[in-house]
């Protein structure tokens, strides 16, 4: 699950969360949820947001790490 900032599709003042949902998760990650929090991983210009190259970066290591990255991003298990 990826919480975004406002403004970030054309628009929208909403804040985006994007869940990402997979049939064949490896078995080390099954029974858990990886939430990010970009938020803040955002550029913002004429009142528009934008992912810059290292915001999607960070947000792409997190994903592939799967693992606690205080204030950004928590692994949580099913229970």
């Amino acid at each position: 699950m990826l919480g975004l900032a406002p403004n970030l599709f054309y628009n929208s003042p909403m804040e985006a969360c994007i869940i990402v949902c997979r049939t064949r998760k490896p078995p080390e990650r099954q029974g858990r949820i990886l939430f990010i929090d970009a938020v803040h991983e955002v550029a913002r210009m004429q009142g528009q947001s934008f992912l810059k190259s290292e915001h999607q970066s960070r947000i792409l290591s997190a994903y592939q790490s799967y693992a606690d990255e205080p204030g950004f991003a928590k692994v949580a298990t099913l229970k």
